[in-house]
């Protein structure tokens, strides 16, 4: 099992779009928010490579964010790190019930990732 730690501003799934021009891109936020993921993956991982994975998610978070907006977001980014080709690989999901902080406080995410067999 390998324990990720994230800490920053946490993006919800309610956040992830923009559209310009008719066509819908992800907000520059929302995209900030899944390369810092894959990138504390990446530091914590390595190159570490799974076909199926389950996840624990962890999460403290500021009193206006509903925690389950995050599973998505969460999702892309451990598909963008590289740990796994496509989020749709990943099978069991627990989201543990947030702890709320008070805002202007940083964000903590922590992830524990298991391979599936």
């Amino acid at each position: 099992m390998i324990t990720i730690k994230w800490t920053g501003k946490a993006v919800s799934v309610n956040k992830w779009h923009m559209v310009r021009a008719g066509r819908i891109f992800a907000s520059p936020e929302y995209e900030k928010f899944i390369d810092s993921i894959a990138f504390t993956i990446k530091a914590t991982a390595g190159n570490t490579k799974y076909d199926k994975i389950s996840l624990i998610i962890h999460v403290n978070i500021n009193n206006r964010m509903d925690h389950h907006n995050l599973i998505k977001p969460i999702c892309d980014g451990i598909q963008r790190s590289g740990i796994i080709d496509n989020d749709k690989n990943i099978g069991y999901i627990s989201l543990l019930p947030a702890e709320i902080h008070s805002q202007g406080k940083l964000d903590e995410i922590i992830i524990m990732i298991r391979e599936d067999k």
